[in-house]
C-alpha cells in the first residue's frame, strides 16, 4: 500500500507540476505579446511626439485613447490631451524614474483609476534632461483578459487533478500487480 500510494503521488504531482509549468508559460507569453502590441504602437507615437515642438503636440491629441503629456525639465506639466475636467494627476513617479533612466521605457500605472501603459521618453540634450515625454495607451482591456485567462487556467489545473489522480491510481495499480502476484504465490 504505501508503494502504492508514493507511484500514485509521484504520478500526480509530476502531472500537475508539468500542466502548471505549462499553464504558466503560456500565460507569460501571452501577456508579453499583448503588451508588446501596446509597446509598438506608444513607440511609434512617442518617435513622433519627439520630434515636434510643443505648439504642436495638438495633432497627437487627437488620437484616441492615447493620453500625451509633456513635463519640462523640473517636471511640471508643459502641455498634456488630458481635458480641463481631468482629477489631478501626478506624475512626480514617472519623472523621477525619467531622470534615473538613460532612455525611453514601459512602465504600467493607472491615471485616474483606468490601467495604463506609458512609454516615458526622457528628452536630453548635452546629457541634461530636457523634457519628458508621457504616452499611454489604455490596457484595462488587456488586464481584463489576462485576469480572465489565469482564471480559466486556474480552473482547468484544478479540474486535472482528478484526472492525474485517477490515471495515478490506475498506473499505480498496474505496477503493484506483479508484486502482488508474485508476493501471493510465495505466501
Amino acid at each position: 500500500k504505501n508503494i502504492h500510494l508514493r507511484i500514485l503521488l509521484w504520478f500526480s504531482l509530476t502531472l500537475f507540476f508539468s500542466a502548471a509549468t505549462l499553464f504558466a508559460s503560456f500565460y507569460l507569453v501571452t501577456k508579453q505579446i499583448l503588451y508588446r502590441q501596446v509597446d509598438k504602437e506608444l513607440v511609434s507615437h512617442a518617435d513622433q511626439i519627439s520630434k515636434v515642438t510643443t505648439q504642436q503636440i495638438s495633432i497627437f491629441s487627437n488620437v484616441p485613447g492615447m493620453v500625451i503629456v509633456m513635463l519640462d525639465r523640473n517636471g511640471t506639466v508643459i502641455n498634456s490631451s488630458l481635458g480641463p475636467d481631468t482629477p489631478y494627476v501626478n506624475y512626480d513617479y514617472l519623472y523621477k524614474k525619467a531622470q534615473e533612466s538613460s532612455g525611453p521605457f514601459f512602465i504600467n500605472q493607472s491615471l485616474s483609476n483606468i490601467a495604463m501603459r506609458f512609454i516615458v521618453e526622457p528628452i536630453r540634450s548635452e546629457e541634461k534632461l530636457q523634457m519628458v515625454i508621457l504616452l499611454a495607451h489604455p490596457i484595462e482591456a488587456i488586464q481584463k483578459s489576462l485576469d480572465a485567462l489565469l482564471t480559466i487556467l486556474g480552473v482547468v489545473l484544478i479540474l486535472l487533478i482528478i484526472p492525474s489522480l485517477l490515471g495515478g491510481h490506475f498506473i499505480a495499480e498496474k505496477i503493484i500487480q506483479p508484486i502482488s502476484i508474485i508476493s501471493n504465490k510465495m505466501s
